[in-house]
């Protein structure tokens, strides 16, 4: 009888023991779990990967004189969204307007926008470079987190520079859109220098 009652005070406390045990095993693994700022767990934190971009424009007169100058941003165009969904994972290597994944921008025009009608006038080839200066994208010990697109353009008439373009050259979509203002006047002969630097951060 008492080896019974022995069994049964036993049997209690080896029950009562992997009850906690079980409680506190369970919230010490939870309180290793790697979350984000907000308490939730860190396979739903974003990465906030993004791409700004920064333009300058410079005119010149045909004797280089230095007549106006701006600096502001752009905005990607929804084919650049696109093209750059399908292109970085492999989706597709000929996404809608571009033709490719190599080229994005090889063109850069000035021109007016006048409410819902747009006109690019005048546009030149684009050179392109990784940034920072001298970055080194094919070994990766120097990484590049940027670009910078240049083209100098030679204006043929007069109108007002109110508007900017990085163009895909061979089908004419636009990767980003520059709204100039304030704006500025060109006449034939002038010369507009258009540099936008993009930065992935």
């Amino acid at each position: 009888m008492r080896s019974a009652r022995y069994l049964t005070v036993f049997g209690v406390l080896l029950g009562l023991t992997l009850f906690f045990g079980g409680m506190l095993s369970s919230r010490l693994l939870s309180s290793q779990l790697p979350s984000s700022a907000d308490g939730r767990a860190a396979s739903g934190q974003t990465e906030g990967l993004s791409i700004t971009g920064a333009v300058q424009i410079d005119a010149y007169h045909s004797d280089g004189q230095l007549f106006a100058s701006w600096s502001g941003h752009n905005a990607l165009g929804a084919a650049a969204k696109n093209g750059i969904a399908a292109c970085l994972p492999g989706l597709n290597t000929s996404p809608a307007y571009y033709n490719g994944c190599s080229t994005f921008i090889n063109k850069i025009y000035v021109g007016t926008q006048n409410g819902p009608i747009c006109c690019v006038t005048d546009g030149a080839a684009a050179t392109s470079s990784g940034l920072p200066a001298g970055c080194d994208s094919n070994t990766g010990s120097n990484p590049c987190n940027g670009w910078k697109s240049t083209a100098s353009i030679d204006v043929g008439s007069s109108y007002t520079v109110n508007l900017a373009a990085g163009i895909h050259g061979a089908s004419g979509a636009a990767f980003d859109w520059i709204a100039v203002s304030p704006s500025f006047g060109v006449t034939a002969g002038d010369r507009v220098i258009v540099t936008i630097t993009f930065t992935v951060n």
